[in-house]
């Protein structure tokens, strides 16, 4: 019976990664959204493991330009696998920001709207970008707490993970769904 119990509340299907566990799909509003792929953020020379990244899309997609062109709703997953303070994450999305966007001045004002949203985050928590059209939704430990619009805005926070410079490579071709990892 406690066996029961405890299937019950586990996705049908899940991809792990890193030991961090990520469902094969997800629901936003009416649409099911699939996993493309799953990557690990490391940090340091050290290679430390900061988050596990699972990217889902309306149809699986390995091109990156692709992607980012795409307008149809996607969605990022972070799993944090140790604890990060607020301003080593706003840190990060500065650098990816600037190694990925050539011309930052337009979108100014939404990045500094979206590193307002941001917290410590702690080990286990998940911090969701969901990517509509011309709108970023942010969502903390599965409370939505803003929504930023600009089409441009969009596409330049998923070019952070998916953009000409990754935080590491290896992240992006997991998210990219042609990575192979011994986790």
């Amino acid at each position: 019976m406690l066996a029961f119990i405890c299937s019950a509340t586990l996705p049908a299907h899940a991809a792990e990664l890193a030991g961090a566990t990520l469902p094969d799909s997800v629901s936003v509003g009416d649409q099911r959204l699939v996993l493309n792929g799953l990557g690990l953020r490391e940090a340091t020379v050290f290679k430390v493991d900061v988050y596990v990244a699972g990217l889902y899309l309306s149809e699986k997609q390995s091109s990156a330009q692709s992607i980012l062109a795409d307008a149809r709703t996607k969605q990022l997953t972070l799993h944090f696998l140790r604890d990060v303070e607020r301003d080593k994450i706003v840190a990060a999305w500065k650098t990816g920001f600037a190694a990925n966007t050539p011309d930052l001045a337009p979108i100014a004002d939404r990045i500094a709207e979206f590193n307002r949203l941001m917290t410590d985050m702690h080990h286990g928590e998940q911090l969701v970008l969901r990517f509509y059209a011309d709108t970023v939704e942010v969502i903390l430990r599965e409370k939505s707490v803003g929504r930023i619009r600009g089409s441009a805005f969009a596409r330049a926070v998923l070019a952070i993970w998916l953009g000409d410079a990754p935080p590491n490579e290896s992240l992006k071709r997991g998210l990219l769904g042609t990575a192979e990892f011994d986790s």
